[in-house]
């Protein structure tokens, strides 16, 4: 038996990079994935990856920083899967780098949207989808760039710090509940996203 059997998943960003690694990795370990990420085209590469190796999976194009796509998200997770077992919020986005001064206020709150507050509202939905379950897993990453800040990374190591504080504090909100929350900090991995 594979070690996620029976599971349904959600990868946000799992178009590629480590999304896409993830992705695979859940279909590979018998996982059916629900793939979510902004680029279309990037997402029906994964899906066809999953596919061609055996897995099950299904795309949805979305952007998981706006609430009413993150319901359809998990609509449609229940609708192909019937259930959510694992979530792993992984899309981010940074969008300046640079001097502290030089960031445009639409920069800093774009990227904290893109990595904060989509987190924040996938595991609102995710939490209250897998509470009519029998509970859940949701992994959130996180960077290092968190842990001691990041010297012309500003806005990306405060939403990330962000990330840290909110999978702590959801993890001793609904542990009990048998959702179990944690968040991983990948150190620098050579993807698409970083070149």
């Amino acid at each position: 038996m594979k070690l996620l059997e029976h599971r349904s998943s959600i990868v946000t960003g799992g178009g590629q990079g480590i999304g896409r690694a993830i992705s695979q990795i859940f279909a590979r370990e018998g996982a059916s994935v629900l793939i979510t990420d902004i680029d279309r085209e990037k997402g029906l590469e994964t899906l066809h990856l999953i596919e061609e190796a055996g897995g099950t999976a299904v795309f949805y194009e979305g952007d998981v920083s706006q609430e009413s796509c993150v319901q359809e998200m998990i609509s449609i997770v229940i609708e192909h899967f019937g259930k959510l077992d694992i979530a792993c919020n992984n899309a981010a986005l940074s969008r300046q780098m640079g001097p502290l001064e030089s960031y445009t206020l639409e920069n800093f709150n774009e990227t904290l949207s893109k990595c904060l507050t989509n987190t924040w509202l996938c595991m609102k939905h995710e939490v209250k989808a897998m509470g009519s379950s029998n509970g859940g897993t949701i992994v959130n990453l996180s960077s290092n760039a968190a842990r001691r800040g990041q010297a012309f990374n500003s806005a990306y190591s405060a939403a990330k710090s962000g990330v840290n504080a909110l999978t702590k504090s959801a993890a001793a909100e609904y542990g009990s509940k048998g959702i179990r929350i944690n968040a991983v900090s990948p150190g620098v991995i050579r993807t698409p996203g970083l070149e």
